[in-house]
Protein backbone atom coordinates (compact mmCIF):
# COMPACT_ATOMS: atom_id res chain seq x y z
CA UNK A 1 0.00 0.00 0.00
CA UNK A 2 2.72 2.29 0.70
CA UNK A 3 4.51 1.21 -2.23
CA UNK A 4 1.15 2.02 -4.11
CA UNK A 5 1.08 5.66 -2.79
CA UNK A 6 4.61 6.61 -2.91
CA UNK A 7 4.62 5.53 -6.72
CA UNK A 8 1.87 7.06 -7.19
CA UNK A 9 3.41 10.37 -5.73
CA UNK A 10 6.00 10.61 -7.35
CA UNK A 11 4.57 10.00 -10.82
CA UNK A 12 2.21 12.97 -10.09
CA UNK A 13 5.00 15.18 -9.26
CA UNK A 14 7.02 13.89 -11.98
CA UNK A 15 4.21 14.85 -14.21
CA UNK A 16 3.56 18.20 -12.91
CA UNK A 17 7.48 18.62 -13.62
CA UNK A 18 7.49 17.85 -16.46
CA UNK A 19 4.42 19.61 -17.88
CA UNK A 20 6.17 22.54 -16.25
CA UNK A 21 9.15 22.01 -18.40
CA UNK A 22 6.92 22.27 -21.66
CA UNK A 23 5.10 25.21 -20.53
CA UNK A 24 8.48 26.84 -19.89
CA UNK A 25 9.58 25.49 -23.29
CA UNK A 26 6.47 26.76 -25.12
CA UNK A 27 6.67 30.30 -23.36
CA UNK A 28 10.29 30.37 -24.16
CA UNK A 29 9.43 29.99 -28.00
CA UNK A 30 6.26 32.00 -28.38
CA UNK A 31 8.85 34.74 -26.65
CA UNK A 32 11.18 34.59 -29.28
CA UNK A 33 8.93 34.51 -31.84
CA UNK A 34 7.23 37.54 -31.00
CA UNK A 35 10.93 39.33 -30.29
CA UNK A 36 12.05 38.64 -33.36
CA UNK A 37 8.54 40.17 -35.25
CA UNK A 38 8.71 43.03 -33.41
CA UNK A 39 12.36 43.44 -34.00
CA UNK A 40 11.33 43.31 -37.46
CA UNK A 41 8.45 45.87 -36.75
CA UNK A 42 10.73 48.36 -35.45
CA UNK A 43 13.59 48.35 -37.60
CA UNK A 44 11.23 49.04 -40.60
CA UNK A 45 10.10 52.16 -38.86
CA UNK A 46 13.54 53.71 -37.87
CA UNK A 47 14.81 52.67 -41.18
CA UNK A 48 11.66 54.41 -42.56
CA UNK A 49 12.43 57.43 -40.56
CA UNK A 50 16.24 57.28 -41.56
CA UNK A 51 15.85 56.46 -45.30
CA UNK A 52 13.52 58.95 -45.73
CA UNK A 53 15.39 61.54 -44.07
CA UNK A 54 12.18 62.95 -41.79
CA UNK A 55 14.88 64.72 -39.65
CA UNK A 56 15.96 66.74 -42.14
CA UNK A 57 12.72 67.09 -43.78
CA UNK A 58 11.53 68.82 -40.11
CA UNK A 59 14.83 70.77 -40.41
CA UNK A 60 14.28 72.29 -43.65
CA UNK A 61 10.87 72.90 -43.14
CA UNK A 62 11.44 75.19 -39.77
CA UNK A 63 14.00 76.74 -41.95
CA UNK A 64 11.85 77.67 -44.17
CA UNK A 65 9.21 78.35 -41.85
CA UNK A 66 11.61 80.51 -40.21
CA UNK A 67 12.67 82.84 -42.70
CA UNK A 68 11.47 86.78 -42.68
CA UNK A 69 8.22 87.89 -43.16
CA UNK A 70 7.46 84.00 -44.04
CA UNK A 71 3.00 83.54 -44.28
CA UNK A 72 2.00 80.30 -43.36
CA UNK A 73 0.32 78.52 -46.65
CA UNK A 74 -1.81 75.44 -47.00
CA UNK A 75 1.50 73.06 -47.70
CA UNK A 76 3.56 74.30 -45.31
CA UNK A 77 3.83 70.97 -43.11
CA UNK A 78 5.19 67.54 -42.93
CA UNK A 79 3.34 65.73 -44.74
CA UNK A 80 3.50 61.82 -45.05
CA UNK A 81 1.47 58.35 -46.02
CA UNK A 82 0.00 57.73 -42.91
CA UNK A 83 -0.72 53.85 -42.19
CA UNK A 84 -3.75 52.93 -40.45
CA UNK A 85 -2.23 51.07 -38.08
CA UNK A 86 1.43 52.26 -37.97
CA UNK A 87 2.18 49.35 -35.10
CA UNK A 88 0.39 46.29 -36.17
CA UNK A 89 2.26 43.68 -34.83
CA UNK A 90 3.07 45.78 -31.37
CA UNK A 91 -0.87 45.87 -31.48
CA UNK A 92 -1.36 42.43 -31.73
CA UNK A 93 0.72 40.70 -29.43
CA UNK A 94 0.33 43.99 -26.78
CA UNK A 95 -1.02 41.36 -24.07
CA UNK A 96 2.16 39.35 -24.04
CA UNK A 97 4.88 42.29 -24.18
CA UNK A 98 5.60 41.54 -20.67
CA UNK A 99 7.09 38.01 -21.66
CA UNK A 100 9.72 40.51 -23.28
CA UNK A 101 11.66 41.21 -20.11
CA UNK A 102 14.10 44.03 -19.91
CA UNK A 103 13.38 44.40 -23.71
CA UNK A 104 9.36 45.68 -22.61
CA UNK A 105 9.92 49.14 -21.73
CA UNK A 106 11.74 50.26 -24.78
CA UNK A 107 9.77 48.01 -27.35
CA UNK A 108 6.66 49.85 -25.26
CA UNK A 109 8.30 53.43 -25.57
CA UNK A 110 9.04 52.87 -29.12
CA UNK A 111 5.93 51.63 -30.53
CA UNK A 112 3.63 54.21 -28.23
CA UNK A 113 6.14 57.42 -29.45
CA UNK A 114 5.86 55.88 -33.10
CA UNK A 115 1.70 55.68 -32.75
CA UNK A 116 1.95 58.84 -31.20
CA UNK A 117 3.40 60.54 -34.18
CA UNK A 118 1.51 58.80 -36.84
CA UNK A 119 -1.48 60.62 -35.27
CA UNK A 120 0.00 64.14 -34.97
CA UNK A 121 0.84 64.14 -38.48
CA UNK A 122 -2.38 62.53 -39.41
CA UNK A 123 -4.23 64.97 -37.05
CA UNK A 124 -1.80 67.87 -38.37
CA UNK A 125 -3.27 67.87 -41.97
CA UNK A 126 -6.40 68.13 -41.14
CA UNK A 127 -6.17 70.72 -38.18
CA UNK A 128 -4.12 72.87 -40.63
CA UNK A 129 -6.46 72.28 -43.77
CA UNK A 130 -9.46 72.86 -41.03
CA UNK A 131 -8.10 75.76 -39.35
CA UNK A 132 -4.66 77.24 -40.99
CA UNK A 133 -1.95 77.24 -38.31
CA UNK A 134 0.20 80.34 -38.01
CA UNK A 135 3.90 80.06 -38.84
CA UNK A 136 4.94 80.05 -34.80
CA UNK A 137 2.52 77.17 -34.39
CA UNK A 138 4.25 75.09 -37.48
CA UNK A 139 7.34 75.75 -36.07
CA UNK A 140 6.70 74.54 -33.19
CA UNK A 141 4.60 71.21 -34.28
CA UNK A 142 7.66 70.88 -36.61
CA UNK A 143 10.28 70.83 -34.07
CA UNK A 144 8.24 68.50 -31.68
CA UNK A 145 7.89 66.23 -34.03
CA UNK A 146 11.81 66.37 -34.75
CA UNK A 147 12.48 65.22 -31.07
CA UNK A 148 9.78 62.47 -30.91
CA UNK A 149 11.42 61.31 -34.46
CA UNK A 150 15.20 61.39 -32.25
CA UNK A 151 13.19 59.62 -29.01
CA UNK A 152 12.20 56.77 -31.80
CA UNK A 153 15.36 56.55 -32.82
CA UNK A 154 17.55 56.57 -29.54
CA UNK A 155 14.86 54.33 -28.24
CA UNK A 156 14.21 52.13 -30.99
CA UNK A 157 17.95 51.39 -31.28
CA UNK A 158 17.70 50.01 -27.46
CA UNK A 159 14.81 48.14 -27.96
CA UNK A 160 16.51 45.97 -30.72
CA UNK A 161 19.62 45.24 -29.41
CA UNK A 162 17.28 44.13 -26.07
CA UNK A 163 15.17 42.10 -28.39
CA UNK A 164 17.80 40.66 -29.90
CA UNK A 165 19.21 39.13 -26.91
CA UNK A 166 15.78 37.88 -25.80
CA UNK A 167 15.47 36.02 -29.21
CA UNK A 168 19.05 34.17 -27.59
CA UNK A 169 18.55 30.12 -26.34
CA UNK A 170 18.81 29.90 -23.15
CA UNK A 171 22.65 28.13 -23.85
CA UNK A 172 23.25 31.10 -25.78
CA UNK A 173 22.21 33.79 -23.43
CA UNK A 174 24.30 31.97 -20.71
CA UNK A 175 27.17 31.91 -23.35
CA UNK A 176 26.71 35.84 -23.49
CA UNK A 177 26.89 36.74 -20.48
CA UNK A 178 30.03 34.52 -19.74
CA UNK A 179 31.95 36.31 -22.48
Amino acid sequence: MISYLITLLAGAVGGGLSKFAQDMYTRHNDTRAIAAALEAEISVCLEGIRGGDYIGWCDRIIAYLSEPGRVAKSGDYFDLAIPETPCPIFTAHLSQVGLLGEATGAVVKTCALYEGICLDLGHLRERHDRLPLDVKQLIAQHEGVKARFEEILKIGDVAITQLQRRKLSWRQRRRALRT
